[in-house]
C-alpha cells in the first residue's frame, strides 16, 4: 500500500515537472514573439519618425530660347542609403534634351518635363521646361538683341552729320504707355536734332515701360535691365556712326524722365548731363557716382505726377537730392529763359563745375507745350550741351 502511494506521488511529481517545463518553454516563445513584435514596432516608428528624406530640383521651372542651355541639379537630403547615380530623362527630346550631367539643351518651341531620378528609383523630381523661339532682328532696321530680346529704337541723323566730325548723342525716353514713335514727334527733339546737329535716339521700352526702379510696371516689376540695354545701344550706335562719347545725354518724360534720372546717377561716367521731364525723383548714389549736370522740369498742375509728391517725393525734394549728390553749395540763382512763366533756379557752385537746375512751368503732365511760344526742349538742350565728360 505504501509502495503504491509512493509510485503515485512519484508520477505526480514527474507530471508537475513536465507542466513546469512546458510553461517555461511556452513562456519563452511568447516572450520572443512579443520582443519581435516590439522590435518591428520600433523599426516602423523609427522609419517614420526619425528618417528624414527630401528631394528637389534646383529649378522647378525653366524658360529657355532655342539653342540655349542650362544645368539642372537633383538635390537629395536623407538619412537612409541610396544609389546616388542620377539618371536624367526628357519626356520629349524634340523640345529639349538633357545630358548625363544634367545639361538641358533647348531644341524647339514647346513645353517638356525633365525628370531626374536615382538609379534605385527611390528619389525623383521634375522640372518643367518652356522653350521659345529665339528672337531676332530680322526685318527690323533699328534693333539690337539684348538679353535674348529684340530691342528696337528710332533714330534721327541730321543732314549736317559727317563721319569726319564726332556728333553728340541724345536719348529721348517715352513715358509709360507711350512709345518711341510718339515721343519722337511730340517732344520736339527731332526738329532740334536737325537744327543743332546732334543724333537723337528714341529707344522702345518693353511693354511700353521702363525699369526706372521706382517706376514703372511691368518693366520695374520684372526687373528688366533697361540700364544695360541703353549702354548696349550706345556701343551699337558708336560702331555705326562717329559719336562723341564725351557728349552723350539723356532726356525723357514721366517714366522716361525716371530713366533720365537713373542714368544720370548710375551711369554718371557715361552721360554728361540729363534733363528729366515730369517726374521728381529722390536719388541716392554709390561710391562710383560722378557729379552730373541736371535740369529737371515739372508742371505745377500735373495731376498724374503731382509736383507736391510722387511716392513721397516732391519736386523740391528731387531738386535738393540732386543738389546734395552734386555737392552744390550756396544758394540757387535764377536761370533766365524766354518767358516769365518758366521759373528756373540753378546751383552753379557744384563739384567738378557741374550745375543743378530745376524748372517749374504751368500746366499739366504732358509738359512740352505748356508754355506757348517757348520750347522747353530747347532750354533742356541748351543747358545739357554746355557740359561734356572730362
Amino acid at each position: 500500500m505504501s509502495l503504491l502511494i509512493i509510485k503515485k506521488l512519484y508520477f505526480l511529481y514527474i507530471l508537475n515537472l513536465l507542466c513546469v517545463f512546458m510553461l517555461i518553454v511556452l513562456g519563452c516563445d511568447n516572450s520572443n514573439e512579443d520582443k519581435k513584435s516590439e522590435s518591428n514596432n520600433f523599426n516602423n516608428n523609427h522609419t517614420m519618425d526619425e528618417v528624414q528624406s527630401s528631394v528637389s530640383m534646383n529649378k522647378g521651372t525653366l524658360n529657355l530660347e532655342v539653342g540655349a542651355t542650362e544645368t539642372l541639379t537633383l538635390i537629395i537630403t536623407t538619412t537612409i542609403s541610396y544609389n546616388n547615380t542620377i539618371i536624367w530623362t526628357s519626356a520629349d527630346d524634340s523640345f529639349a534634351s538633357i545630358s548625363e550631367d544634367g545639361v538641358v539643351t533647348a531644341i524647339s518651341a514647346g513645353i517638356v518635363l525633365i525628370t531626374g531620378r536615382t538609379a534605385d528609383n527611390k528619389f525623383s523630381a521634375d522640372c518643367s521646361v518652356t522653350v521659345t523661339e529665339r528672337e531676332t532682328c530680322d526685318g527690323l532696321p533699328n534693333c539690337v538683341i539684348y538679353q535674348g530680346k529684340a530691342r528696337t529704337y528710332m533714330i534721327n541723323v541730321p543732314n549736317c552729320y559727317t563721319s569726319d566730325s564726332p556728333a553728340p548723342l541724345l536719348f529721348d525716353f517715352h513715358g509709360h504707355g507711350s512709345n518711341s514713335f510718339e515721343q519722337s514727334y511730340f517732344s520736339g527733339m527731332r526738329e532740334l536734332s536737325n537744327e543743332k546737329c546732334f543724333i537723337a535716339l528714341w529707344p522702345q521700352g518693353l511693354n511700353n515701360s521702363w525699369n526706372a526702379e521706382s517706376c514703372c510696371p511691368p518693366s520695374s516689376v520684372t526687373d528688366v535691365d533697361d540700364e544695360g540695354f541703353v549702354i548696349a545701344l550706345i556701343d551699337k550706335i558708336s560702331n555705326e556712326y562717329t559719336i562723341d562719347r564725351k557728349q552723350v545725354y539723356a532726356s525723357g518724360i514721366s517714366n522716361g524722365g525716371g530713366m533720365s534720372h537713373l542714368l544720370g546717377v548710375k551711369q554718371s561716367d557715361v552721360f554728361a548731363a540729363v534733363a528729366p521731364f515730369a517726374l521728381p525723383l529722390a536719388l541716392l548714389h554709390g561710391t562710383d557716382f560722378v557729379a552730373t549736370s541736371v535740369i529737371v522740369f515739372q508742371a505745377s498742375d500735373d495731376e498724374v505726377i503731382p509736383i507736391s509728391g510722387y511716392n513721397g517725393v516732391s519736386g523740391e525734394d528731387s531738386f535738393n537730392a540732386w543738389k546734395n549728390a552734386n555737392g552744390c553749395i550756396g544758394n540757387p540763382v535764377e536761370l533766365l529763359t524766354e518767358s516769365v512763366d518758366v521759373d528756373c533756379r540753378v546751383y552753379t557752385d557744384c563739384t567738378n563745375d557741374v550745375e543743378t537746375a530745376y524748372c517749374v512751368v504751368p500746366g499739366d503732365h504732358v509738359i512740352y507745350d505748356n508754355v506757348p511760344g517757348v520750347s522747353l526742349t530747347s532750354i533742356a538742350w541748351d543747358f545739357m550741351s554746355r557740359f561734356s565728360l572730362d
